[in-house]
């Protein structure tokens, strides 16, 4: 999401130009892994984070691990981004839900898949995160609550399975970011940061994310933050904020 002045290619020196040691991609399926991978090394960039394959985005699909109906498309989206993963050295896979109803047949059709695709990555060396994603941004998505997301968990019982708690969705959603944060901290694999209700950069808004990092760092969280905003006004010209946090 940042960066998009530059060619996609480009954002990997521009990333570190501007003081990043880590990037995270939604979507790395349209180019060569190996390309990325020189990219990641000569730039000194980890790679944090990659999406499954989401279908075809512009036909409206965001995912299939909760559509009974698209099973072989989601082992394909497993499989292509076990070989990118490796490829690029991922950290972690974020699952992504798709457009379904929350009844019990999807339900369950999303914990055998997270299952699946769970033990797959964890064999790779990979977390496997699944994200709760607010309705207001992507309408009838499966996975759109928090607690909804720690009650699959709970049933999926797989190691390997992590929270990506993106805080603007979480505030978004349910609010009471900080008390959250406290309560499933230990089940936190991956967080990213925005500013709401605009999702522009965190220092814009309602939520005030100084006391939030605070927070993180009293109670010794070590995971990446993952900055998935809309710059307001160009990338670089945004990220004053960051000043405070640069060594």
């Amino acid at each position: 999401m940042m960066f998009q002045e530059y060619h996609f290619l480009d954002r990997f020196s521009a990333a570190a130009d501007t003081g990043f040691s880590g990037v995270e991609i939604l979507f790395p399926y349209a180019f060569n892994a190996d390309e990325m991978a020189s990219l990641l090394d000569r730039h000194q960039l980890e790679l944090c984070l990659i999406n499954l394959f989401p279908g075809v985005w512009e036909k409206g699909e965001r995912g299939f691990a909760a559509l009974p109906d698209k099973r072989q498309s989601f082992y394909h989206s497993v499989d292509l981004a076990l070989k990118y993963a490796r490829d690029m050295n991922a950290g972690a896979v974020h699952v992504m839900a798709g457009i379904a109803a929350p009844n019990d047949q999807n339900r369950q059709c999303y914990i055998d898949n997270v299952r699946y695709a769970a033990d797959l990555l964890i064999d790779a060396g990979k977390a496997l995160c699944i994200e709760p994603i607010s309705k207001l941004t992507i309408p009838g998505y499966f996975l759109h609550n928090t607690w909804q997301a720690t009650d699959l968990m709970d049933e999926i019982a797989h190691p390997a399975v992590k929270l990506q708690l993106d805080i603007f969705h979480h505030q978004t959603i349910h609010g009471d970011v900080s008390g959250a944060i406290a309560t499933l901290f230990d089940r936190i694999g991956h967080m990213q940061i925005a500013g709401v209700p605009d999702r522009h950069e965190p220092d814009i808004g309602n939520l005030n994310y100084r006391a939030i990092l605070s927070h993180l760092d009293a109670l010794g969280y070590k995971g990446w933050l993952g900055c998935e905003y809309s710059p307001k006004a160009g990338t670089k010209e945004g990220l004053s904020w960051t000043t405070p946090y640069q060594s």
